[in-house]
């Protein structure tokens, strides 16, 4: 099995406004900078008779959101779903919380 390590030293530079399309590594590369994945959405595009997948990745640095858009390969596609299943965890988890309060609000009333 082989693994792979991210050199970030070696890493392509990316500034969020400069591209149409960044690659996987310049998404790690802005993620090492202190931005983060608010949210991730899949467009599917019908180009020369084909179906090409490009997931758009909704990223906030302090109040600054913006959106980058990749095209999927295995690398992103992965991430992605790692991803959604992370906020739906979160979520799930904050709704389990908020019923439990509620619950235990009913029974001290």
């Amino acid at each position: 099995m082989r693994y792979f390590r991210l050199d970030l030293e070696e890493m392509r530079h990316c500034e969020v406004s400069h591209a149409d399309y960044i690659s996987g590594d310049q998404l790690c590369y802005l993620l090492e900078q202190g931005w983060t994945i608010e949210t991730v959405q899949q467009e599917l595009y019908l180009y020369s008779g084909r179906q090409v997948s490009v997931y758009v990745f909704g990223i906030m640095l302090g109040k600054q959101l913006t959106h980058v858009n990749l095209v999927s390969n295995p690398f992103i596609s992965k991430m992605a779903h790692r991803i959604r299943l992370q906020k739906a965890r979160k979520a799930q988890r904050k709704q389990s919380r908020e019923q439990a309060s509620d619950v235990a609000y009913a029974g001290t009333a």
